[in-house]
């Protein structure tokens, strides 16, 4: 593998998730100024439940579907990867359709329905399925070589088409913008799903036609479960703070803490780009038996990761509050301190490398999911200290700390399981070999 393509790819990868990030960093300024704190945090709150709902979806399918549809298409296995996909429709199709039942059923008389109101739970039931959907043709898009265009639904298409959408809304001025922006996410979801459909029905052709499925359930749904309870797990840690927040603080809370979550996107779309070439270069690798080129692929990731966070990181530094008042206004000034603690716990996540990515990859899903929890139980522990005395200031101390335990313990259980450190030291050790 050529390190000079390589890093074309994360820079391509990276490329689109900008002009995604610009789209949703736009999307954020709007909504703040367009509801105000108070709203703004209501808003950030439905949408975590949303993701805690949309666990049984989500849950480990995508790894599952990249890591097998990579290995499936290399070794020509055809009957086997229809056989992934039919049973992964068909898994979606079950759980949400408990999920429209429970909701039928039992949320009215939930007690959570007193404080998100049933209405806007009826957004999160129509949500949930569209987006698990999306998630799903995306990794199989992954799988099958194609990172960059499995990434313009969801990067492109979707946060263009709502930002334009919201910007129509805030300046013809609706009387109801939290009604308003739902919605508009609502359809804007559903234009992003069936172009990826379109997409990905193009790109496999005549492949599966006339096809007979073959099925290998009980690896599927063994791998699931340690997946799923991994990637659960990673799901619930990271809404964990906006709920804690709800939970011990106040929408007004969670609103200016959102507003530090969005410079903190801005590093992530890094590493949300990076990742999505990472698990299919990766799934090849250990295909191949290949750990040359996947120590390569992990190093190129750490350089590429480390230069964006730690500049993020220096602009926040200097520049954090002019940055909040200037896009977001005078009312949430308070998010410059969280955000300066959130950036250094992403510098640490990107000098500990793309271990996540790894594990999953490499089959040892099972091992990264003790890390995660481990993470979790510190943040919460931390949360519950720190968020009563310092709302947003303890979040944001408990997140970074909890995160930071997580990919520190992971990276040393790459270096045990795979034989290498892939971390910043690790790369630096190697390039001066």
């Amino acid at each position: 593998m050529h390190i000079p393509s390589l890093f074309g790819a994360l820079l391509s990868s990276i490329g689109l998730r900008v002009v995604s990030a610009s789209f949703l960093f736009g999307i954020g300024v709007i909504l703040a100024k367009w509801l105000g704190p108070e709203k703004f945090g209501f808003y950030t709150l439905i949408f975590s439940v949303a993701s805690i709902i949309g666990i049984p979806i989500t849950a480990g399918l995508p790894s599952l579907l990249t890591r097998e549809t990579a290995s499936l298409v290399a070794a020509n296995r055809v009957s086997r990867l229809k056989g992934l996909l039919v049973f992964s429709l068909g898994l979606v199709s079950f759980v949400s359709i408990l999920g429209l039942v429970g909701y039928v059923f039992f949320v009215p008389v939930s007690a959570i329905s007193s404080s998100l109101d049933f209405k806007y739970l009826g957004i999160i039931a129509l949500l949930v399925p569209v987006i698990g959907l999306d998630r799903l043709r995306g990794a199989v898009m992954q799988g099958l070589g194609s990172s960059m265009l499995a990434q313009i639904p969801e990067a492109l298409i979707r946060p263009s088409a709502y930002f334009f959408v919201l910007l129509i809304g805030y300046y013809i001025g609706s009387k109801a913008p939290l009604d308003y922006s739902l919605y508009a996410y609502v359809l804007t979801s559903f234009v992003s799903f069936f172009y990826g459909s379109y997409a990905l029905k193009q790109m496999m052709g005549s492949r599966l036609r006339g096809v007979l499925p073959e099925y290998e359930f009980k690896k599927w749904i063994s791998t699931l479960f340690s997946l799923g309870a991994l990637s659960g797990s990673q799901s619930l840690v990271g809404n964990a703070d906006i709920l804690i927040l709800g939970w011990l603080g106040s929408n007004y809370d969670i609103g200016v803490y959102k507003v530090a979550l969005q410079g903190v996107a801005l590093i992530l779309v890094a590493q949300t780009g990076i990742g999505a070439v990472l698990s299919t270069r990766f799934s090849r690798g250990f295909a191949d038996k290949d750990i040359n080129r996947i120590i390569e692929i992990s190093d190129a990731a750490v350089i590429t990761f480390t230069c964006i966070a730690t500049s993020a990181f220096i602009l926040f530094l200097f520049f954090g509050k002019d940055f909040i008042r200037m896009l977001f206004g005078a009312l949430y000034l308070e998010a410059s301190s969280p955000l300066l603690i959130l950036a250094i716990g992403q510098v640490v996540n990107a000098f500990s490398g793309p271990a996540m990515t790894l594990l999953i990859m490499g089959k040892h899903e099972k091992q990264a999911l003790f890390s995660v929890l481990v993470g979790g139980v510190v943040m919460l522990i931390a949360a519950l200290v720190l968020v009563p005395r310092f709302p947003l200031l303890g979040m944001a101390c408990a997140s970074s700390v909890g995160f930071a335990v997580t990919n520190i313990m992971m990276a040393a259980l790459v270096k045990r399981v795979f034989g290498f450190d892939q971390t910043l030291i690790g790369v630096v050790k190697r390039r001066l070999r």
